[in-house]
């Protein structure tokens, strides 16, 4: 509605996340955290925005402060052309006068501990004791009244003042802490991402290693020191584990020892990581790696383009499903918490692709799941690089190495497919424990110079979904 309305990719990106809040809090409340990737043909700049908050210092679940609603008004205000009230609404009206249950959240809430529900904290999601289902009407009073403050007051309604005094009261009431004045001060970071070059394109990453830009930023240059174009499909499974895995190292050693971000993910950097590669053989992943990371699939990711050649890209977390497990009594927010610092969040890895001499837009990736960050950047590779349609690297076969252990990771419906061309190559074949949903759009002529060249996937391992509006 917001782009048929002649609304921007800030705009409805705005709008999708508000809408998101009511829908599918258990990834993406009013409380969450996150990144995103935008750039608008007005401003040759692309900004990369970071709303992670910090991490657990007890290594404990603890509430972390709203991240989006703060970011979400920042993208607004470098992007936007509607007002503030106009985004925000839609949401607010789904909250008051309710909507029916999605398959993603009847899922989300089949699959959560029954211990939240039996509690009390979250009744509203199950009433009387009964976890509501697909289909099943959910209306949020609390909510609403919450999102009209945000729509009128603007989203520092949910840091000061009435709003976040209910907030810090609900989250005291369930056995949480959160400080007013971390509350308060909390605010994003915007930045220049990391780019790397494809001929003309800048392929845009998030420049923080608490996101998964640098990561995917490394293991791009990486693929493209081996000519991932020219490789053939049988060795792609092997090229991507053996990447992906020294990659993680090299970021997991970065990251214990304060690396910089600057400079990273050069030429010289990802031919020394691949220095050694065999496209035959399986080569276990240096030393640096043992200082690995675990990956957290929670979370989820959304793209949009508009046909002005705008786009946003962006990831959200909630440091795992339904973050707090309550929900903060009089606000209808379920409070996120705090990732542990030794957790990657992959739902952080949103990618964008452009033109700056032609200003137009190639590509938006964002996924969630195990193994999303490295199936974001394979994903954008099979389509900028090796120009395959975007339908067909969708589906292909997804691998993922941590470099510890060293396992080769593959997505369940695929371990057979790829099974012996890997283990025939010396990889320990392991099952993810589901597979990493994905959103992209590709426009191979560029847009809005060619709108009718663009295509749009919302995976079909998830429960998204994907539309084109025509005006």
């Amino acid at each position: 509605n917001v782009l048929a309305q002649g609304g921007s990719a800030a705009d409805a990106a705005v709008a999708l996340y508000f809408a998101l809040t009511v829908t599918r809090p258990s990834q993406a409340s009013l409380g969450a955290g996150g990144t995103c990737l935008a750039w608008d043909a007005r401003d040759p700049t692309i900004r990369a925005i970071n709303f992670k908050q910090p991490p657990s210092v007890s290594r404990q679940p603890e509430v972390a402060p709203p991240g989006a609603p703060r970011a979400m008004a920042v993208l607004h205000g470098l992007h936007g052309r509607q007002r503030w009230s106009q985004v925000v609404a839609p949401a607010e009206a789904l909250a008051r006068f309710g909507h029916r249950v999605s398959r993603a959240f009847a899922t989300d809430l089949a699959e959560a501990d029954p211990r939240l529900f039996a509690s009390g904290g979250m009744d509203v999601f199950a009433p009387g004791g009964r976890v509501l289902g697909e289909g099943a009407e959910l209306v949020q009073p609390d909510l609403a009244a919450t999102l009209t403050a945000i729509r009128t007051d603007g989203a520092t309604a949910l840091h000061d003042g009435p709003v976040a005094d209910r907030l810090l009261a609900g989250i005291a009431r369930f056995g949480g802490r959160l400080d007013r004045m971390e509350l308060a001060s909390f605010a994003p970071r915007v930045d220049e991402p990391i780019v790397k070059r494809l001929g003309s394109t800048r392929v845009a990453f998030t420049p923080w290693f608490e996101t998964q830009g640098p990561y995917q930023a490394l293991l791009w240059e990486a693929l493209a020191r081996r000519s991932f174009s020219g490789t053939g499909e049988a060795e792609r499974p092997h090229l991507v584990a053996e990447a992906a895995g020294r990659a993680h190292g090299a970021v997991a050693a970065a990251i214990a020892s304060s690396e910089p971000v600057t400079g990273w993910a050069g030429e010289s950097q990802a031919a020394e990581l691949m220095a050694g590669y065999r496209s035959d053989r399986h080569t276990a992943p240096a030393a640096a790696a043992a200082a690995s990371r675990r990956g957290d699939p929670a979370g989820t990711g959304f793209v949009v383009a508009d046909g002005r050649g705008g786009g946003v890209a962006c990831g959200l977390t909630m440091g795992r499903p339904f973050g707090a497990g309550r929900v903060a009594e009089g606000t209808g927010v379920v409070p996120a918490i705090r990732s542990d610092a030794a957790v990657d969040d992959d739902a952080l890895s949103p990618m964008l692709a452009m033109n700056p001499n032609s200003n137009v837009l190639f590509f938006l990736g964002a996924g969630s799941g195990p193994g999303a960050a490295t199936a974001v950047v394979e994903l954008a590779a099979r389509v900028l690089a090796a120009e395959q349609p975007l339908g067909d690297a969708m589906a292909a076969a997804r691998v993922e190495h941590r470099g510890v252990p060293d396992a080769t990771f593959v997505e369940p419906a695929a371990v057979d497919a790829v099974r012996t061309g890997l283990e025939g190559r010396g990889h320990r074949v392991e099952r993810l424990p589901a597979p990493s949903v994905l959103n992209a759009v590709s426009c191979p002529d560029g847009l809005p110079r060619s709108p009718g060249s663009c295509v749009l996937a919302a995976d079909k391992r998830g429960s998204g979904l994907d539309a084109i509006v025509r005006r």
